[in-house]
């Protein structure tokens, strides 16, 4: 018994660590409740046919700001309390890949993996994915401002949300 309890365990790990983007539209509501990101398909054909994805933000259901998203098909992210910017983080490294989104009403900053300089024997090679990430808070907003990532060679870097500048 105790065998079929631990196989089962040990497949739903398994399953859980290889789960394929999901491809849906989701929403993500800001720490205080007063902003909602929402995540959809745009409706034209030619768009959904390149599989193009929109960012709205809003505040009492009043439309803030639009955006087109890169979406990964993983339904995360973090939007700041003044709505002003919503934030994805790709969990899979690579360092030539975008592993952050920074999106505002503005702009799009896209920083890469390398501008986090982890060294390449601190990745948590996996089977589908390499671990940047530190296992526990792995990251939050500071501030309207500022996010603050944990990675696993125990460094904090502190990303400026206006600049897209990096410091540790």
């Amino acid at each position: 018994m105790k065998l079929i309890f631990c196989l089962t365990l040990l497949f739903s790990l398994i399953s859980h660590a290889t789960t394929p983007p999901a491809w849906l539209p989701f929403q993500v509501h800001s720490s205080n409740k007063r902003y909602l990101a929402k995540v959809s398909k745009v409706a034209t054909y030619d768009q959904i046919k390149n599989n193009t994805w929109t960012l709205e933000i809003f505040k009492n259901n009043e439309r803030q700001w639009k955006q087109p998203l890169e979406y990964n098909g993983f339904q995360t992210g973090l939007l700041t309390n003044d709505g002003n910017y919503f934030i994805f983080i790709e969990e899979n490294y690579d360092p030539e890949s975008i592993l952050v989104w920074i999106y505002s009403n503005e702009h799009i900053r896209r920083i890469p993996g390398k501008k986090f300089n982890i060294a390449e024997s601190k990745i948590k090679m996996g089977e589908t994915m390499s671990q940047w990430l530190a296992n526990k808070n792995k990251y939050r907003l500071k501030g309207n401002d500022a996010l603050l990532i944990n990675t696993v060679d125990g460094n904090t870097h502190v990303v400026d949300l206006i600049t897209g500048i990096i410091s540790k």
